[in-house]
């Protein structure tokens, strides 16, 4: 809780009162705009694995450099 205050006093005195609350709310819409772009990454993954039939998740391989 201490650190969220500590934030919103630093960003007050670099931003002013004024435009505080503006960069708060596009902070917001930027969240909400993210949130929203990763459901439709989901859907769309959902989407490609049911046209190929696959229900598997496709493997990742690691290989090691040396």
């Amino acid at each position: 809780m201490t650190e969220i205050l500590l934030i919103g006093g630093i960003a007050l005195l670099f931003f002013g009162p004024s435009r505080l609350p503006s960069l708060g709310q596009a902070l917001g819409k930027t969240i909400s705009n993210f949130k929203k772009g990763l459901q439709d990454t989901n859907g769309e993954e959902i989407d490609r694995r049911q046209i190929s039939g696959s229900s598997e998740r496709p493997q990742i391989l690691n290989r090691e450099e040396g």
